[in-house]
């Protein structure tokens, strides 16, 4: 298994800091990730937990599971001494992707390994 290179921009590791501490409840961002544009909202990895979790169909076993998952991945995130899991994620949500024809609609979440970022900004496209 590979380790995540720490990120080397600044200006992204305090928008991840200030979304995960609760000071930036949700910030609009698009980012290249493998020449890939993609375009959607960061969010905390607790709240992109949750949503990640909902998205599943209640009546589908796979429901159960993802909110057990995050019931056990909020409970390590409190159990942290600083409260906080690592930045090797963006967490985004209502995203969408960039191809040749425009915007798709893409993925209600999506995780994104911040070494794997070669280029962002703020705001969304369309």
């Amino acid at each position: 298994m590979t380790e995540a290179m720490p990120l080397e921009d600044p200006w992204l590791e305090m928008l991840l800091e200030l979304t995960e501490t609760g000071h930036l409840s949700e910030f609009a961002i698009t980012v290249v990730v493998g020449g890939q544009t993609m375009t959607g909202v960061l969010v905390s990895e607790r709240d992109w937990h949750r949503l990640f979790a909902e998205q599943a169909d209640p009546a589908d076993a796979t429901s159960y599971i993802f909110r057990r998952i995050t019931e056990r991945l909020d409970e390590r995130q409190n159990s942290t001494p600083d409260g906080q899991l690592h930045h090797d994620f963006l967490h985004l949500k209502s995203v969408r992707m960039l191809l040749a024809g425009g915007l798709t609609d893409g993925f209600l979440t999506l995780r994104v390994r911040t070494a794997e970022v070669a280029a962002w900004s703020y705001g969304r496209l369309g």
